[in-house]
């Protein structure tokens, strides 16, 4: 089966889809805002040794605590599974790369902040 959709439906969705990507993204940020509040005194070194194993838990713990809602004139508000948006919809491996092209930065310092002991 096709569905036909017009040009203002497809710019709906898309304009959708990256609202959704952003919202989820931002957790990140706020897992490491204020010096990592969020890890408290975990021991990066044992936890952590390497910025992909980092990555991955934190988008695990992205989807094992966080829930997005998006509220539309149009319909009443709907709740997002963030594990299915991640896995189903983006791709586990490329959510972790859009997430580091926007704030790689950020993530990667606060990292080397947390290993530079090791």
């Amino acid at each position: 089966m096709k569905i036909i959709i017009t040009e203002e439906q497809h710019k709906e969705l898309i304009d959708t889809y990256k609202r959704r990507i952003f919202q989820v993204m931002n957790e990140a940020l706020l897992m490491i805002a204020d010096d990592g509040a969020f890890y408290g005194d975990i021991d990066f070194c044992y936890h952590y040794p390497t910025f992909d194993g980092f990555m991955e838990d934190m988008v695990e713990e992205i989807i094992r605590n966080y829930q997005y809602h998006i509220q539309d004139d149009k319909y009443k508000p709907l709740s997002y599974d963030v594990g299915d948006f991640i896995y189903d919809v983006v791709g586990f491996e490329n959510f972790i790369n859009i997430l580091l092209d926007a704030h790689g930065d950020e993530i990667k310092e606060f990292y080397e902040s947390k290993t530079k002991d090791c």
